[in-house]
């Protein structure tokens, strides 16, 4: 494999793992344990982590593959996000399965640790902590950008190895961001964002704008419901519903939704990226309710990428704007690996890469495997 990881530039730790980690260790997997896979995974591994050697025990956001050290992000020096710091531990703990070595496992649940340490009472995590000491700074309550992932992963990290821990997180978005339009009733997420006052004294304020991102929630609350037991299956229906809801007549998704109060809901941003969230909450609701019409609502998403889309030469665009779609020059990496992947398995026989042996690693779309850890004194965090 013509592949070198000695390269003397800095890249984003978060994508390293999700892409190139995560795809090798999917391809290990794929192709019967060809070797040569996991060693490279183990190569990648390995140069990346000095990016957990801090104070907080909290990756750097980016890495020096070359030089092998971690690097803050020149823009946000003494930050880190949230969602980037806690969607490592995937690929991580799968590696330290196969391997039958601590490290790697060790590394990803401190970080788990430590967001217990200092998040909210309620159980809630702000999108932003301090690299130094580990505690949350004042920033957005949200399941989109900068937090998406946090929430998914509790479940998924939960699945991967059969943990017998438990969640407030849930409850806690429940509790303080699932919302409901006053006419239509739509049931959708909302923002906590933080205010100072003159005195010092911070309060949120709710705001109910949700992004695209989110709409990975739904199915992912409908799979903790048959995973867990807990009550949450009706809002993950109600959630799914709701993004689909959401796309405009064309059958595409806005990037950001608000819903006014009291009247419903209005395109905010006009861009359409063709993200996967919400055909990935299809995709997890047919499997677990072979309900025909998830389905039918994947076609018509599908058709209508094929037909606003698709470029003459090869390959898709996003969407600039709506009336009339404008086509931008750029096809987002996700709608290959991500979009068509989950509207492909959508109208696959469910045989294929069942969901009581595989978990679906988000960011990519990477099945990597249930497993119940070997080496004595491996615990998941409690959450």
């Amino acid at each position: 494999m013509n592949l070198s990881f000695d390269q003397d530039a800095n890249f984003n730790t978060f994508e390293t793992t999700i892409r190139v980690l995560g795809g090798l260790l999917l391809a290990y997997k794929l192709t019967g344990h060809d070797k040569l896979y996991l060693d490279r995974a183990i190569e990648l591994a390995d140069r990346m982590l000095p990016v957990f050697d801090t104070e907080s025990r909290l990756p750097l956001p980016n890495v020096n593959l070359a030089q092998q050290k971690g690097v803050p992000d020149p823009d946000l020096p003494f930050l880190v996000s949230t969602a980037e710091v806690s969607t490592l531990q995937l690929e991580f703990r799968y590696l330290s399965y196969l391997m039958e070595e601590e490290t790697y496992w060790e590394k990803v649940e401190a970080v788990m640790k430590t967001i217990k340490e200092h998040r909210m009472p309620h159980g809630l995590a702000l999108i932003y902590l301090c690299a130094q000491t580990g505690q949350f700074v004042p920033s957005a309550i949200r399941l989109g950008p900068r937090g998406d992932s946090y929430y998914e992963y509790l479940l998924k990290q939960y699945i991967q190895t059969v943990s017998l821990c438990t969640t407030t997180a849930t409850n806690a978005v429940h509790g303080n961001l699932i919302s409901k339009s006053p006419y239509s009733r739509m049931t959708y997420t909302s923002e906590l964002i933080p205010e100072r006052h003159g005195d010092g004294q911070l309060s949120w304020r709710l705001t109910p704008k949700q992004d695209h991102l989110v709409c990975f929630f739904g199915g992912s609350l409908m799979l903790g419901a048959t995973i867990t037991g807990a009550a949450d299956w009706k809002t993950g229906v109600e959630l799914v519903r709701s993004c689909v809801d959401t796309h405009d007549t064309k059958t595409l998704s806005p990037e950001i939704v608000n819903f006014r109060i009291p009247s419903d809901a209005s395109v905010m941003d006009t861009f359409l990226a063709l993200r996967p969230e919400t055909v990935e909450s299809l995709f997890l609701a047919f499997r677990l309710t072979g309900d025909i019409r998830y389905r039918d609502w994947g076609w018509d998403i599908f058709q209508a990428i094929e037909k606003h889309c698709k470029v003459q030469t090869s390959g898709y665009a996003s969407i600039m704007d709506e009336v009339p779609a404008q086509q931008e020059d750029k096809m987002e990496t996700f709608l290959m690996s991500e979009t068509l992947k989950y509207l492909f398995l959508l109208f696959k026989d469910a045989s294929e890469l069942p969901l009581d042996i595989d978990i679906f690693q988000h960011l990519q779309a990477h099945p990597l495997p249930i497993f119940t850890p070997q080496v004595v004194g491996w615990t998941a965090w409690s959450s």
